[in-house]
This record gives C-alpha cells, structure tokens and sequence, in this order.
C-alpha cells in the first residue's frame, strides 16, 4: 500500500489546515495485479463453478434494476400516496411494470447500437415531442387534426427509426371512448 496514496498538507492560519491527496494510478494497478483475486464463497455445493460466479456476477445486474427502479426521475417507485394495501400493490406493480417495459425498449435500442444507460435511453426519448395542429380548410364540417413529430437531433431520429416509432403517430391507436393523443 505504501505510495498508492500521496498528500499533502498545508497549513493556512491558526487552527486551520488544507489537506490535498491524489491516488497513484500505476502503483494503483500494480496492487491490484498482485491482490487481483476475489474469493467467492457459497453454501451450493451442488453448483458447478462457472454457475456460481455466473449468478455472482449476475448480482450486479439486480442491483442495477433496483438502482433504476429508485431513480427519483425515471421509473420511481415512489412517492407511493396511497392508503389500502390493494393501491400499494397496484402501484408497486405499475411501477416494475414500467420498468420492465423500459428494459425492454432499451435491449431493442442496444441492438440498434444505442450505447448509452437505460437513464441516457429515458432522456433521449423524452426529448421527442409531438406537436398537433388543427387545421380549419372549410366554415362547416370538422377541422382536421395534424399529428407531427418536431425537430429532433440526428441521435434522436437514428433512435426513433431503430425503435420503429418515426409513424407510430400517422396512425393513432382507436379505443372507442378513448383518446390517444388529446
């Protein structure tokens, strides 16, 4: 360990002290050539080793989806304001619900070359927008309403054509008593 961490301390005034330290990187690395190890232990001695550190690993990728789920500005679980248990659970399956979802379209946008986190994903898609127009042709009879996608960056429309979603908009989805787009 000696020289992987270097400071300096400086003093200001009375009773006062500046301490700046910096970590050498090339010892850094020396270190973790000679202590590079892990040591996993584990009570599934029916586990072949590579299952083990496969499922090791793999823990990485569940603290990931609970990070996400935490994440104050996408896919928060909470603030859950309700009340019952049955609207707690409605809402905590709502939530993992639309997370998964979101996994979903972030593993079609990795396969289309998207390289960012599922957050970078959530932000791209969120700066696409969708803008309506009414346009009066005639005094009698229904206006017609124009759906349009406004400017985008050349990420945002390379990302929109690998989710195939540039004409999800010339045909809305029909429910009847529902509208898509209001």
């Amino acid at each position: 360990m000696e020289g992987l961490i270097t400071y300096e301390l400086t003093d200001l005034q009375e009773g006062r002290w500046s301490l700046t330290y910096r970590t050498n990187s090339k010892q850094l690395e020396a270190l973790e050539d000679q202590l590079g190890f892990r040591i996993v232990m584990t009570n599934r001695h029916d586990w072949e080793s590579g299952k083990i550190i496969k499922a090791f690993y793999g823990q990485s990728t569940v603290e990931g989806a609970f990070k996400n789920i935490k994440n104050p500005y996408h896919l928060a679980v909470t603030p859950g304001f309700h009340w019952t248990d049955h609207k707690i659970r409605i809402h905590y399956f709502t939530c993992v619900l639309g997370y998964l979802l979101s996994t979903l379209i972030w593993h079609d946008a990795r396969q289309a070359g998207f390289k960012g986190t599922l957050d970078n994903l959530l932000d791209s898609l969120n700066k696409v927008r969708l803008s309506q127009s009414v346009e009066c042709f005639r005094k009698k009879g229904k206006p017609k309403v124009i759906y349009k996608l406004e400017e985008m960056s050349r990420d945002e429309q390379a990302l929109i054509q690998a989710l195939n979603l540039a004409d999800i908009h010339r045909k809305p989805l029909k429910i009847d008593g529902v509208r898509v787009y209001k």
